[in-house]
Protein backbone atom coordinates (compact mmCIF):
# COMPACT_ATOMS: atom_id res chain seq x y z
CA UNK A 1 0.00 0.00 0.00
CA UNK A 2 2.80 2.44 0.80
CA UNK A 3 4.00 2.63 -2.81
CA UNK A 4 0.56 3.20 -4.31
CA UNK A 5 -0.30 6.63 -5.67
CA UNK A 6 -2.71 8.65 -3.60
CA UNK A 7 -6.41 8.38 -4.24
CA UNK A 8 -8.54 11.46 -3.86
CA UNK A 9 -12.11 10.42 -3.16
CA UNK A 10 -14.41 13.29 -4.11
CA UNK A 11 -14.89 16.31 -6.30
CA UNK A 12 -12.04 18.75 -5.94
CA UNK A 13 -10.56 21.88 -7.41
CA UNK A 14 -14.02 23.32 -7.97
CA UNK A 15 -12.69 26.80 -7.41
CA UNK A 16 -12.84 29.02 -10.51
CA UNK A 17 -9.54 28.97 -12.41
CA UNK A 18 -8.99 32.70 -11.92
CA UNK A 19 -8.81 32.11 -8.14
CA UNK A 20 -6.66 28.99 -8.50
CA UNK A 21 -4.03 30.87 -10.46
CA UNK A 22 -4.02 33.76 -7.95
CA UNK A 23 -3.67 31.42 -4.97
CA UNK A 24 -0.92 29.37 -6.63
CA UNK A 25 0.97 32.51 -7.69
CA UNK A 26 0.90 33.72 -4.09
CA UNK A 27 2.16 30.38 -2.76
CA UNK A 28 4.89 29.90 -5.36
CA UNK A 29 6.37 33.41 -5.09
CA UNK A 30 9.92 34.26 -4.01
CA UNK A 31 8.93 35.59 -0.55
CA UNK A 32 7.31 32.29 0.43
CA UNK A 33 10.33 30.36 -0.87
CA UNK A 34 12.71 32.59 1.09
CA UNK A 35 10.70 31.98 4.26
CA UNK A 36 10.64 28.22 3.70
CA UNK A 37 14.40 28.19 3.11
CA UNK A 38 14.80 29.25 6.74
CA UNK A 39 13.24 25.90 7.67
CA UNK A 40 14.72 23.74 4.88
CA UNK A 41 17.84 25.58 3.67
CA UNK A 42 18.56 23.47 0.59
CA UNK A 43 15.21 23.87 -1.20
CA UNK A 44 15.29 25.86 -4.43
CA UNK A 45 11.67 25.96 -5.55
CA UNK A 46 8.00 25.20 -5.02
CA UNK A 47 6.28 23.13 -7.70
CA UNK A 48 3.30 20.94 -8.47
CA UNK A 49 1.02 22.99 -6.23
CA UNK A 50 -2.69 22.27 -6.36
CA UNK A 51 -5.68 23.90 -4.69
CA UNK A 52 -7.97 21.30 -3.12
CA UNK A 53 -11.54 21.86 -2.07
CA UNK A 54 -12.86 18.98 0.04
CA UNK A 55 -16.55 18.71 0.86
CA UNK A 56 -18.72 16.09 2.56
CA UNK A 57 -17.39 12.56 1.96
CA UNK A 58 -14.01 13.62 0.54
CA UNK A 59 -10.83 11.88 1.69
CA UNK A 60 -7.27 11.05 0.60
CA UNK A 61 -6.06 7.50 1.19
CA UNK A 62 -2.78 6.52 2.88
CA UNK A 63 0.20 7.34 0.68
CA UNK A 64 3.67 8.84 0.72
CA UNK A 65 5.20 11.52 -1.47
CA UNK A 66 8.44 9.53 -1.66
CA UNK A 67 10.98 10.52 -4.31
CA UNK A 68 9.12 13.76 -5.09
CA UNK A 69 11.36 16.67 -4.19
CA UNK A 70 12.85 17.31 -0.76
CA UNK A 71 9.61 17.91 1.13
CA UNK A 72 5.86 18.28 0.62
CA UNK A 73 3.63 20.94 2.13
CA UNK A 74 -0.03 21.42 2.97
CA UNK A 75 -1.19 25.00 3.54
CA UNK A 76 -4.57 25.32 5.27
CA UNK A 77 -6.98 28.03 4.11
CA UNK A 78 -10.04 26.88 6.04
CA UNK A 79 -11.46 29.04 8.83
CA UNK A 80 -13.47 27.73 11.79
CA UNK A 81 -12.94 24.00 11.13
CA UNK A 82 -13.53 21.53 13.97
CA UNK A 83 -12.01 18.04 14.42
CA UNK A 84 -15.50 16.50 14.40
CA UNK A 85 -15.85 17.67 10.77
CA UNK A 86 -13.20 15.16 9.66
CA UNK A 87 -10.73 16.19 6.95
CA UNK A 88 -7.88 15.71 9.42
CA UNK A 89 -4.31 15.29 8.09
CA UNK A 90 -3.09 12.12 9.78
CA UNK A 91 0.52 10.88 9.88
CA UNK A 92 0.24 7.12 10.20
CA UNK A 93 3.66 6.15 11.57
CA UNK A 94 3.72 8.56 14.50
CA UNK A 95 0.00 9.04 15.11
CA UNK A 96 0.08 12.83 14.70
CA UNK A 97 -3.25 14.27 13.58
CA UNK A 98 -3.57 17.87 12.38
CA UNK A 99 -6.98 19.53 12.24
CA UNK A 100 -7.22 22.16 9.49
CA UNK A 101 -6.39 25.53 11.04
CA UNK A 102 -6.49 28.72 9.01
CA UNK A 103 -3.12 29.99 7.77
CA UNK A 104 -1.17 26.93 9.00
CA UNK A 105 1.39 25.07 6.89
CA UNK A 106 2.47 21.48 7.53
CA UNK A 107 5.75 20.32 5.98
CA UNK A 108 6.80 16.69 5.65
CA UNK A 109 9.97 15.05 4.38
CA UNK A 110 9.65 13.13 1.15
CA UNK A 111 13.07 11.54 0.53
CA UNK A 112 13.42 7.86 -0.37
CA UNK A 113 10.58 6.61 1.81
CA UNK A 114 8.46 9.64 2.68
CA UNK A 115 5.98 9.81 5.54
CA UNK A 116 2.81 7.77 5.31
CA UNK A 117 -0.15 10.12 5.63
CA UNK A 118 -3.81 10.49 4.69
CA UNK A 119 -6.75 12.85 5.11
CA UNK A 120 -9.72 11.42 6.97
CA UNK A 121 -13.15 11.65 5.30
CA UNK A 122 -15.02 14.91 5.70
CA UNK A 123 -18.19 14.15 7.68
CA UNK A 124 -21.42 13.72 5.74
CA UNK A 125 -23.22 16.47 7.66
CA UNK A 126 -20.58 19.17 7.00
CA UNK A 127 -21.86 21.97 4.79
CA UNK A 128 -18.54 23.83 4.62
CA UNK A 129 -15.43 23.22 2.54
CA UNK A 130 -11.93 22.19 3.62
CA UNK A 131 -9.70 24.35 1.42
CA UNK A 132 -5.96 23.68 1.13
CA UNK A 133 -3.01 24.18 -1.16
CA UNK A 134 -0.55 21.30 -1.38
CA UNK A 135 2.69 20.96 -3.30
CA UNK A 136 6.28 19.84 -3.46
CA UNK A 137 9.43 21.67 -2.33
CA UNK A 138 12.47 21.02 -4.51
Amino acid sequence: MRSQPWVFGCRYNQIPDRYNSDILADIENRDVLTYLQQIIPDITGIKQSVVMSMTSGCFINEHTDANRGKAAYVYQLTKDWHPMYGGVLHFVDNGIAITPTFNMMSIMKTGDTGMIHCVTPVSDYVLGTRLTVAGILY
